[in-house]
């Protein structure tokens, strides 16, 4: 499953989705809580304006 979000997560953020893309990352980060992924999350939460919760 994992594998699916993080496909999910990449086409997102190529595509400067940011709400979408914290989403998926959200749920990668969940199921495999890697440091690669957590600054993927970050970084998506803060493009998308959740400086707090980034």
């Amino acid at each position: 499953m994992e594998l699916d979000w993080k496909k999910l997560a990449e086409e997102y953020a190529e595509k400067d989705w940011s709400f979408s893309s914290a989403f998926a990352w959200e749920k990668v980060v969940n199921e495999n809580p890697t440091p690669f992924h957590l600054i993927q999350y970050v970084e998506q939460l803060r493009l998308s304006g959740n400086y707090f919760e980034a």
